[in-house]
């Protein structure tokens, strides 16, 4: 049976990365949980981490060794300062949790696809449920197609759409971006801009 997609490396430089610089934590802390972590050991210092975090302290070898050992009788102090003496770069933390979601996303896939061969095979099931399970194995292979972004404040987002329309307003007679060689389109358009979806709907 083939592995599931991980990435165990980026999960030592991660958490090795939050050891070593928890001022990173605001930007991973919240964006990850405990199932981005294929190593089950790893899942348990991540939790440890982000106990030590909660409760108002620095989360650095002595303090996740002695919450770990709250929690399991078998932890290995050696592991967990290797992992502290080779983690990844501060500066990177976004970069490794991008690779853990992505790898999550992909078992989340596999998880999906197994269901839906199962229900497909499943007599007793009912079209409906197929479909959606269908559907949702859908959802998921978009969501590995297209790059995530990070949500933006709805302030940054009005203050772009404002000077857009400010640009159209004071360049009227110019083309904002390339054009398509149709006069009247345009001038529907105002050009072709970068990152645009330009949907041409017609009749027969």
């Amino acid at each position: 049976m083939r592995e599931l997609p991980n990435s165990i490396e980026s999960e030592y430089a991660l958490l090795g990365a939050i050891m070593l610089d928890d001022s990173v934590w605001p930007e991973v802390g919240n964006k990850l949980t405990a199932d981005h972590f294929y190593n089950l050991d790893n899942r348990d210092m991540f939790e440890a981490i982000k106990t030590v975090i909660r409760n108002g302290d620095v989360p650095d070898f002595m303090l996740v060794t002695i919450e770990l050992e709250k929690q399991r009788d078998d932890v290995d102090r050696e592991r967990i300062l290797s992992i502290v003496n080779d983690a990844g770069d501060p500066m990177n933390a976004k970069a490794y949790a991008a690779i853990l979601a992505e790898r999550l996303l992909k078992r989340q896939a596999i998880a999906h696809a197994e269901e839906l061969r199962a229900k497909a095979y499943d007599e007793a099931s009912e079209k409906a449920d197929v479909i959606e399970s269908a559907d949702k194995l859908s959802r998921m292979l978009h969501e590995l197609q297209v790059d995530s972004k990070d949500p933006r404040h709805m302030k940054d987002i009005a203050r772009d759409t404002l000077k857009q329309l400010e640009n159209r307003f004071e360049n009227q007679d110019k083309l904002l971006g390339k054009t398509t060689g149709i006069k009247e389109l345009d001038e529907a358009t105002q050009g072709l801009c970068d990152g645009q979806l330009i949907v041409l709907a017609a009749r027969p």
